[in-house]
This record gives structure tokens, C-alpha cells and sequence, in this order.
């Protein structure tokens, strides 16, 4: 039995598609203007675009996940359909590990608010009980996938997504408020540091070609230089770590598969043929 994956593809000039699934039903968020004076932009506008870039890729995940769940029909697709999902709960919940503990309390020692991000941390426990519920039903559903229902796949993300969604958009504003602080360099390098330090817990041949291929380099024009790494090493970690469990990531926006860039994609499905 092999297996053909089938890719429907956009422009790839543009990045992405404007029918795209990633883009709906969530919408993406729009990140905020950097000066155009060529004035030094403050480091919590700096971290603020990046926190709404990682944002955005959970979101385009769980729109990628609304909309194959009906289309997985085979064994094999579902089983790395089920992956991805686990997948985006561990990334998920790596991230916001990360600011609770290396980030938020380092933010408020900084700008002498203890208590600056204490609303935006009581939000994470509104949607951690339904990401651990789609980890769990992922995992268990591996084992035998005669049991997978797309309907319960998309009950569960509709039980946490706009609570994880509106979270996504609340904390920005949050971060963006530091601007008032003329710390903005110490801001930024806390900022640097606790995405290095969470970066550093990550599986690399998971949680990172997930972020890599849920990530639109065409966002915005392209205007992102997101993660600010030169072209060949992302195409390195890729190449090295992506082909793990490559199947996987025919579910993210855009990847590269073993040294081959795949362009972004409206439908995603697999020819199962007998040779």
C-alpha cells in the first residue's frame, strides 16, 4: 500500500490563499504598525508582534484541524491527523508554560507591576481542560482508529477555542501597554530569553516543524522576518528534524518535507493505491 499525498495548492507566491481554511473560522490577528519614521521601535511593540505571530499559528491550527477532521477517512490519515492534534496541545500548552514561568513574572519584576499579566494568566485555565480532553481523545484514538469521530473532534475544539481564541487577542494589549515603561530593552530581553529558554524544552521533531509549518511567511506581504533565523538554517532544522513523523505535517499551513518546500495549500487528502 502507498500512499500519494494529493496537494491542492494556491499561489505560492502569496504565501497562502485568500479561501485558505487556516484563515476561518478563527480569524487571524493583525499585528501592530511599527514606526515608519525610522524612530526606534519600543521592545514591548517589538514583542508584541512576536507573541501575535505565535499566536496566529495556533490559530491556524486549530482552523486546519476544523477542517480536515470530516475529510480523514483511512487509517493512516487519521492516525496523523490525531498526531497533529496532539501535537498543537503540547506546543500550545509549551507556550504558555513558557510565560508563566520565564517571561510574565520576569515582566512585572521589571516594570515594578506585580500584578501586570495576573488577568491574562488566570485566562489559560478557561481552555485547559478542553485541550487536555482533545489530547487525551487523540491519544487514545491512535491506538484504533475505528473509534475516531469527526464529530467529536470538532465538539471538543468547541468547547475551548473561543476561550483560547479570545485569550490570544486579550493579551496582547496587555503587553503593548508596557510601552509607558522606559524599559523597553530590558523588556525585550526578557522577552528573548524566555522564548530561548522555551524553545530549549521543545521536541524538536515535533513541536518544532509544527510551529515552523503553521507559520504564513507571506502574512502580512511577507513583511515578517519570523523566526529570525537565516533561510538555510530553518531549511536545516527541517530537513533534520521534519521527516520524523513528516506525514503529519501535510495538516500545517506550509513545510518542508525532507528538503522539499511544499507551497500552501487548500485541501490536503490522501490517494490510497495499491501498487
Amino acid at each position: 500500500m502507498a500512499t500519494n499525498v494529493k496537494v491542492i495548492a494556491g499561489d505560492p507566491s502569496q504565501g497562502r490563499t485568500k479561501s485558505s481554511p487556516f484563515e476561518h473560522p478563527y480569524a487571524l490577528i493583525p499585528t501592530p504598525s511599527l514606526p515608519t519614521d525610522g524612530s526606534k521601535p519600543h521592545g514591548a511593540l517589538l514583542n508584541a508582534v512576536e507573541m501575535f505571530l505565535v499566536h496566529n499559528i495556533l490559530i491556524r491550527a486549530i482552523n486546519s484541524i476544523l477542517y480536515h477532521a470530516p475529510l480523514v477517512k483511512l487509517h493512516d490519515d487519521i492516525k496523523d491527523f490525531l498526531h497533529f492534534c496532539e501535537v498543537f496541545v503540547d506546543f500550545t500548552n509549551l507556550h504558555h508554560d513558557s510565560e508563566e514561568e520565564h517571561i510574565f513574572p520576569e515582566w512585572a519584576r521589571a516594570c515594578g507591576q506585580p500584578d501586570i499579566m495576573n488577568e491574562n494568566v488566570a485566562e489559560h485555565t478557561t481552555f485547559h481542560a478542553g485541550l487536555q480532553e482533545l489530547r487525551n481523545y487523540a491519544k487514545q484514538t491512535r491506538d484504533d482508529t475505528t473509534r475516531h469521530s469527526s464529530e467529536e473532534v470538532i465538539r471538543i475544539i468547541d468547547s475551548f477555542a473561543p476561550a483560547l481564541t479570545t485569550h490570544l487577542r486579550n493579551e496582547i494589549p496587555t503587553v503593548l501597554q508596557m510601552q509607558q515603561y522606559p524599559n523597553g530593552d530590558e523588556q525585550r530581553k526578557i522577552f528573548a530569553k524566555g522564548v530561548e529558554k522555551g524553545a530549549a524544552q521543545a521536541d524538536n521533531t515535533t513541536q518544532i516543524p509544527f510551529a515552523l509549518g503553521c507559520h504564513d511567511a507571506g502574512f502580512e506581504g511577507g513583511k515578517h522576518r519570523f523566526p529570525s533565523l537565516p533561510w538555510f538554517v530553518i531549511m536545516g532544522v527541517v530537513w533534520w528534524y521534519g521527516g520524523t513523523h513528516k506525514a503529519t505535517w501535510r495538516f500545517c499551513l506550509a513545510i518542508c518535507i525532507v528538503g522539499q518546500r511544499r507551497r500552501s495549500f487548500e485541501i490536503v487528502v490522501s490517494e490510497h493505491t495499491r501498487r
